[in-house]
């Protein structure tokens, strides 16, 4: 928002994100990494049994607490340059 000029008076509405990764409290680590690599990104919204917002799975959060070849992993597929549609 702040790139494009907005001021503090912007709806929220304008600038989110609405194409929102999700997981669940009970999903394993290396369920979400996956989401995240194949969606090439670093934050996963968790989501109650009632789809509320109970947490937040960051690329720093998995660092912290899933080994280093996960996190490695994670690194890696997430920061891959973003393949254009039709190409390899």
């Amino acid at each position: 928002a702040v790139a494009q000029g907005k001021g503090v008076d912007t709806p929220v509405s304008e600038v989110m994100s609405t194409d929102v990764l999700t997981t669940t409290p009970d999903e394993d680590v290396a369920a979400c990494c996956n989401k995240m690599e194949e969606r090439q990104v670093r934050r996963a919204i968790v989501t109650d049994e009632n789809g509320k917002c109970c947490g937040i799975v960051a690329q720093a959060d998995v660092a912290r607490g899933a080994s280093d070849q996960e996190t490695a992993d994670l690194v890696q597929e997430i920061s891959k340059p973003e393949r254009k549609s039709g190409c390899c």
